[in-house]
C-alpha cells in the first residue's frame, strides 16, 4: 500500500470510528481480530480495547505495536504486528 493511500484509509478510518458501527473491509474472512491483525493488517480500535488485544496477541506468540492515529485523538489507535513466533 504506497503511503498516500494509507494516509487515505486513515483518514476514512477516522470518519467511520466517529459512527457507532463500521466496517472493516479485508481480503480473507477472519474468525477473531488477532487473526486479522496477524495477517498483516493494520486495526484501528479505541483504547479500552487494547488490552484483550495484547492478551490475545501473547497467548499467540505475537507482538503487537500500537500508536495513536493523530496526536489530538488518544482515543484511537493503530494495531499492527510487530513480530510474531508462528507463521
Amino acid at each position: 500500500m504506497s503511503r498516500q493511500n494509507a494516509n487515505e484509509f486513515t483518514h476514512f478510518a477516522l470518519r467511520l470510528m466517529t459512527l457507532t458501527k463500521f466496517a472493516v473491509v479485508a481480503e480473507g474472512i477472519y474468525d477473531r481480530k488477532i487473526e486479522f491483525i496477524h495477517a498483516g493488517n493494520i486495526y484501528y480500535t479505541r483504547k479500552s480495547e487494547l488490552p484483550g488485544l495484547f492478551d490475545a496477541a501473547q497467548r499467540l506468540g505475537v507482538c503487537l505495536d500500537h500508536r495513536p492515529v493523530k496526536q489530538s485523538n488518544e482515543g484511537v489507535f493503530s494495531v499492527a504486528v510487530v513480530r510474531s513466533k508462528i507463521g
